[in-house]
């Protein structure tokens, strides 16, 4: 009888054991559930910001392939985002632009964000002048993963400067 005894109150405390390490587990994957919902969430909310600013928004890797992009870009670049995603960024520039682009993607290769002012040409040959503010991406390695840019079209202000600057030289005549 003993044994028996013996035998049920290590049954009794196992069993207890596994239904203490099942509760255990079911938080887990409760909390897990939780955490990929949260989530999924905030994707799909900076999905939505992204694709409703104003503002472009360019993500290319270190190749300075297209990878990404909103649909304020692709009105900015006069294309559809077929027309851009998968090419060189410096396809949608002039030399100047070119020559500025290299110059800050050596930047972001040290891990340095910066601003600066470069020209996008649209397929009908008009001209986009636009303040970009890109960032380096760092995979959980600290290796660069490309860069990211958000994009301003400063067109009309470059337009109405240039205005008042040949008013000024007009005026001092």
């Amino acid at each position: 009888a003993r044994i028996y005894s013996d035998l049920d109150n290590r049954i009794k405390d196992r069993t207890e054991k596994l239904v203490t390490v099942n509760e255990t587990l079911e938080l887990e994957i409760d909390d897990r559930k939780q955490a990929e919902e949260d989530l999924r969430k905030s994707e799909t909310r900076l999905k939505t910001i992204l694709e409703t600013t104003n503002e472009g928004f360019v993500q290319i890797n270190n190749e300075a392939e297209i990878i990404d992009i909103n649909f304020a870009m692709c009105l900015m670049l006069g294309r559809s985002r077929d027309e851009i995603i998968g090419h060189i960024a410096t396809e949608f520039m002039d030399d100047e632009g070119l020559v500025i682009f290299r110059k800050q993607m050596s930047l972001r290769e040290t891990g340095m964000p910066g601003a600066y002012e470069i020209m996008f040409i649209r397929p009908d040959g008009s001209k986009v002048y636009c303040l970009v503010n890109a960032t380096p991406l760092v995979d959980k390695s600290g290796n660069k993963n490309g860069s990211f840019a958000l994009i301003t079209d400063i067109t009309k202000r470059i337009e109405a400067e240039a205005s008042v600057n040949k008013i000024k030289s007009l005026l001092s005549e």
